[in-house]
């Protein structure tokens, strides 16, 4: 008889996260404790919250044949170099 696969605590669909290190006004961060606690949120689920709520979306289009060379110059593929040239 075959066995169905069971999910693992690992499989679970968790949200990634990123580690973030910021510096607020002294002001600023008791309302956001004191936000937090009245809520029952954590303060980086309040964060996210905010930042969804406020923040625009933007979006880069990425150009695969640059590669960066220098701090805001790039390269481009050695076929465009030359059609450049000529």
């Amino acid at each position: 008889m075959a066995r169905t696969e069971r999910r693992s605590v690992d499989d679970q669909g968790t949200p990634q996260t990123q580690r973030l290190n910021v510096q607020v006004e002294t002001a600023a961060y008791e309302r956001l404790v004191v936000h937090c606690l009245k809520t029952k949120k954590g303060a980086g689920q309040m964060v996210t919250d905010l930042i969804n709520a406020n923040l625009r979306q933007w979006r880069v289009q990425s150009n695969d044949t640059a590669r960066v060379a220098g701090k805001h110059r790039t390269e481009h593929d050695e076929e465009e170099k030359k059609s450049d040239a000529a």
